[in-house]
């Protein structure tokens, strides 16, 4: 067999069964680690809504510390939107 830019066929056998692997593994560990992640990020944005809701209903305010944290992730969302 010819040798393409002077590499055996062992080699390119391994190079692309490694790309696999990677591609599996990926796919593995978004099913496993990224999905469950993004999950959890959006339960904890229901929550927050839904605090606010009540509080708005019941008069109450947030604690200064909920409070910035809430006007600052509004300023994230607003510069992501504009970009």
């Amino acid at each position: 067999m010819e040798q393409l830019f002077g590499l055996n066929p062992q080699l390119l056998h391994d190079t692309v069964l490694m790309v696999f692997a990677i591609l599996f593994l990926f796919t593995l560990m978004s099913y496993l680690l990224f999905n469950p992640a993004k999950k959890m990020l959006k339960e904890g944005r229901t929550v927050s809504k839904m605090t606010l809701k009540r509080q708005r209903k019941t008069g109450k305010k947030l604690p200064q510390s909920k409070r910035s944290t809430m006007q600052k992730s509004k300023g994230l969302k607003k510069k992501l939107r504009k970009s």
